[in-house]
């Protein structure tokens, strides 16, 4: 994949949206675990055609997940690991 089509499906992700009024929102799961994906790239834990589901990666989700959690959004790195995939990452 090339950076080009990476960043238009990282725009297009299918986020989810939860919430009514001011506590409406996007859901945070998918681009941050892409970011801790990413983190392990660069950190040489894992390549582009490999994302290891490791504890790592759990944890470097979890620590952009504190920083942008909101409401009732709950730390869990499970479901966008998988869902992910059907998105062509």
């Amino acid at each position: 994949m090339n950076p080009a089509t990476a960043i238009e499906r990282i725009y297009s992700l299918n986020v989810g949206i939860i919430g009514v009024g001011s506590g409406r929102h996007e859901r945070p799961h998918k681009p941050l675990l892409l970011l801790a994906a990413f983190d392990l790239i660069d950190s040489g834990l894992a390549t582009p055609e490999r994302i290891p589901w490791c504890q790592e990666l759990r944890d470097r989700f979890t620590d952009h997940f504190l920083l942008v959690r909101k409401h009732d959004d709950q730390n869990k790195p499970d479901n966008p690991f998988h869902y992910l995939q059907s998105e062509g990452f």
